[in-house]
Order: structure tokens, then sequence, then C-alpha cells
């Protein structure tokens, strides 16, 4: 994985849709067809008293905060399941995710090729939330600063990430002074 790629803006989401795939002939091929026919007819029950997992097509997406038009996904169809957490305990889950992580971070790796490393960098906002304590591309916290300078109200540094070289301008608005102490008068 390319070492901008902060995992931890990785998230995952579960997509669950009926399957639109015949269930008759595709629930089971037991070599018995009373008992196909009596898991079929269990799986369209459920489904006539609207429950999604009794025969469903399930998409795993990984997708990356901040770029959300970039995604990584896996389906698996033709399947029944209880719910969420029977899927989930299933192993298939596990390889999914991995797949859609893998198809997300090979996207996200051409994307810094074409565009650069700031392309995976945090939005602004994200930035101002952390306070300003890691890098907006690789959210390491080894960042050197210049000396502060102030113009116009505001109060402008300089900052350069120790691990990838990524430079960029903090903004500090003034708000106000702490701890006036005397003076003329």
């Amino acid at each position: 994985m390319n070492s901008l790629i902060n995992a931890g803006r990785i998230r995952i989401e579960l997509e669950v849709y009926q399957d639109d795939a015949e269930v008759r002939g595709n629930a089971m091929c037991s070599g018995c067809d009373e008992c196909d026919r009596r898991y079929e007819d269990e799986i369209l029950e459920r489904l006539n008293d609207g429950d999604v997992w009794a025969w469903a097509t399930v998409r795993v997406v990984a997708r990356y905060d901040g770029i959300n038009s970039v995604y990584g996904d896996n389906y698996l169809g033709c399947c029944t399941y209880k719910d969420e957490d029977d899927f989930k305990r299933c192993g298939y889950y596990e390889d999914m995710v991995s797949e859609a992580e893998s198809e997300l971070i090979a996207k996200l790796e051409e994307l810094a090729d074409q565009y650069g490393p700031a392309i995976l960098a945090v939005s602004p906002d994200e930035y101002v939330e952390n306070e300003g304590a890691d890098c907006p591309v690789c959210a390491c916290g080894c960042i050197q600063t210049e000396t502060p300078r102030v113009s116009g109200g505001n109060v402008y540094c300089e900052c350069e990430c120790c691990e990838c070289g990524a430079t960029w301008t903090d903004k500090y608005d003034i708000a106000g002074y702490l701890n006036l102490e005397g003076g003329a008068g």
C-alpha cells in the first residue's frame, strides 16, 4: 500500500438487495427434489414477509474519507442468511472487505500517481477538526514549521511534513488577546 494512503480513512459499507434471480432451481441442489422445494418455499415465504436476507445480493463497498467518488466494491449474489450478523460471521464478508479495499487502494494509488499525493489529503475541515496536528497528506505527526507571520488580522505559518515532504500554510484567525499587563498611564 502506498505510504500516503491512511488506512484509518478507509470505511466499509454493506448494502443488501433482494436478488432478482429465480429462487426455484438456484437456491439448492441437494439431489433431493423434495428437500430443495421445502428450502425454496422457506426462502419464498421469508421474501413475502419482506426479509431481504432471505434471497439477497450483498455488496461490500470500501470508500476513502474525503474522496467519495472513488471506491472499491465486491458482490455476492443468490445468497440466504438469517440477517447481517449471520452474513458477517460466514467468512465471505472478510474476503469481500479485503477485495473491496484492494480495489480501492489500487484506484487511490493510480490517482496519486496521476495527480500527485495531495489528492489523498484530508479536507481543510478535517484538518481543522484534528487541530492541525497531522500532515494533511500522510497523517504523520512530525511537522516542521517556520516562524509565524501576521498579515491582515490573520497569522500564517509555513509547514512541512518530515515524512512525505508535503508543504502547506496554516492560517490562524486572531481572536483577541490574553494576559494583558502594564502599559503607559
